[in-house]
């Protein structure tokens, strides 16, 4: 194929030995003067909880569920907000948001009452808000009524229940229905007719095989829905955050996403029973299966990313202090961001149908890149005094003040290494890891002028051959249906990692190089190329078709030799034009 020989003469053309490119580039363009954009939803995803003191709650509640720590036992509402009391609380704040590229709507009653009659209303003005869901979806329910001034509902959840209330001047009809595995939703759509639908599968565990066709069987009634309403309705489907095992032992949020899913996934802190009913390790991938079904089947709808934002809150569970329910929230706390979510996300929907949308919205965390470097680096044409633009995402940005280095590092190519060597001489000790930018966030303000900015590469086929080996070592690095070595051969695992571009790059693992180097936002003093001789090795071997080679590459590798020339033999070369087409910019 024309992949595959453009591949073969760009790698037969450069040396198999590292080597050193020398940038010459311009600073970044002055930022902006126009107001911040709304952010994207990569942009909202990749955050942190940050502590803000409120006049008073969002909102007191006279009651709480039953068996609720939240707020002292018994609850009692005078003593757990006392009257002029300031509120401590937490705050999502999107990495974005804080440099001023981008805003997060914060909820606001009116502003949502506003947008539902100008935006999301039938011809009498009046519109219908379902949530369908288990006893997750109800804590956004209740989070919901509460902050539109409305009272909690006391009640224990079952799979029938349903509730119906109004707001806005009885102009918003709120519905929820239980129903955590959609059996009831071909009813709901066909009776309440909703303008917006915010759905959720739960937290009651169903095998993949089943979750699919429970999924797949409601897909077809979403689309009938959405062809009738059009643009005066959105789906928005709200991902599920698992428990956190042991929750009494936080007391405040968590900056490290991979240390809290390290901890879910750790069947040590379970029981038996606990492991068969619960499943809080699989709710990850089955958030990615759901997306995936909607996707592939045309259904527009956005996404509220429960999963990212509060597998960081450990803490405020309803059971904090016995570890009795350490899934459901506290009222008020981290649920009420879904609401502020929702808000954002009818604004986000509205801008899109305007005409210039496609033209005034981009994604800071996936920037596009056309062309060489070199052109992407004529493109900075500014002599501003700043090192990087004002758009640049921190999120892979290693610093050193010992050494006046930074370093944005990329999944893959060596990274683990120099995070723990930066982490070491910065800290003095790996697991502080006060030398990442996405850990420590007073380095986003950093002056990069004095440092010398520095990035590795590596050539795309390698990157993906190494993060195959991984996989079966790495959790995190996984793919719908191929999920490790053991599992699928290479050609396997990449024709999946290929099904779905857009999915496999929410995985940074699988994410292009040149949008986590946003060449035409940092000014870069040296790009070097990391090269591994076996990988070189492997892939020569391939491309010969000396097979003999490839049993001698097998032992140099620390993995599974089963699998790995299981994976060999089976090799085609839709492989590789699989890999260049996803690649092709990094190529």
């Amino acid at each position: 194929s024309w992949y595959f020989m453009s591949y073969m003469g760009y790698f037969r053309a450069r040396t198999l030995s590292s080597f050193l490119i020398k940038l010459s580039m311009e600073p970044p363009l002055h930022a902006s003067t126009r107001s911040p954009r709304l952010c994207s939803r990569e942009e909202v995803r990749h955050g942190f909880w940050k502590a803000v003191t409120l006049k008073e709650p969002p909102y007191i509640p006279l009651e709480q569920m039953e068996n609720s720590e939240c707020y002292g036992t018994p609850y009692n509402h005078e003593t757990a907000f006392p009257k002029g009391a300031l509120f401590e609380t937490w705050e999502w704040t999107p990495w974005n948001t804080t440099t001023g590229d981008c805003d997060l709507t914060k909820w606001n009653k009116e502003r949502f009452c506003s947008v539902m009659q100008d935006h999301y209303s039938n011809a009498d003005d009046k519109s219908t808000v379902v949530i369908v869901g288990d006893s997750l979806s109800m804590e956004h329910y209740n989070s919901f009524l509460e902050l539109l001034g409305l009272k909690f509902i006391l009640q224990k959840w079952n799979s029938k229940v349903s509730f119906v209330r109004y707001a806005c001047d009885d102009q918003v009809k709120l519905v929820y229905r239980g129903d955590g595995r959609f059996v009831r939703m071909p009813t709901i759509l066909a009776t309440d007719k909703p303008n917006v639908l915010i759905a959720n599968r739960g937290a009651h565990y169903a095998k993949d095989n089943e979750f699919e066709k429970e999924t797949k069987q409601v897909i077809p009634h979403l689309l009938t829905w959405q062809a009738e309403c059009g643009s005066s309705c959105a789906f928005v489907y709200r991902t599920t955050v698992p428990g956190h095992p042991n929750c009494q032992e936080f007391g405040l949020p968590s900056n490290d996403t991979l240390e809290m899913e390290k901890r879910i996934a750790n069947t040590s802190l379970y029981n038996e029973r606990q492991l068969e009913k619960w499943h809080w390790p699989d709710y990850k991938r089955q958030n990615e299966l759901a997306q995936r079904l909607f996707t592939e089947a045309s259904i527009d709808y956005k996404v509220i990313d429960g999963y990212d934002i509060n597998i960081l809150r450990p803490d405020e569970h309803r059971g904090r202090k016995t570890n009795s329910d350490c899934l459901h929230g506290c009222f008020p706390g981290k649920v009420d961001t879904y609401s502020a979510l929702l808000l954002h996300l009818l604004l986000e929907k509205v801008e899109e149908r305007s005409h210039d949308a496609t033209q005034t919205r981009t994604e800071t965390t996936k920037v596009s890149m056309t062309g060489s470097a070199r052109n992407a680096a004529a493109r900075l044409s500014s002599r501003d005094v700043l090192a990087r633009g004002p758009k640049y995402n921190d999120f892979w940005l290693l610093i050193s003040r010992r050494l006046r280095l930074a370093v944005t590092i990329v999944p893959k190519v060596m990274c683990s290494s120099i995070r723990t060597a930066f982490n070491r001489l910065e800290c003095g000790t790996e697991n502080t890891r006060c030398a990442e930018a996405r850990r420590n966030h007073e380095l986003a303000n950093e002056d990069l002028r004095k440092m010398t900015r520095v990035a590795f590469v590596r050539d795309p086929f390698e990157r993906a051959l190494s993060a195959y080996e991984n996989s079966y070592r790495n959790r995190f690095i996984h793919i719908n249906r191929c999920h490790n070595m053991i599992v699928c051969t290479f050609s396997e695992w990449v024709s999946e990692l290929g099904k779905n571009a857009t999915s496999t790059f929410e995985n940074e693992h699988f994410l292009p190089q040149v949008n986590i180097l946003q060449l035409d936002q940092m000014r870069y003093d040296y790009i070097f190329r990391l090269s591994s001789p076996g990988d070189q090795h492997f892939f020569w071997s391939i491309l010969c078709e000396r097979h003999d080679s490839i049993k001698v590459n097998i032992a140099h590798h620390d993995t599974n030799e089963t699998a790995m020339f299981k994976g060999l033999e089976h090799l085609t070369p839709e492989t590789f034009e699989i890999l260049a087409k996803l690649y092709a910019k990094d190529l």
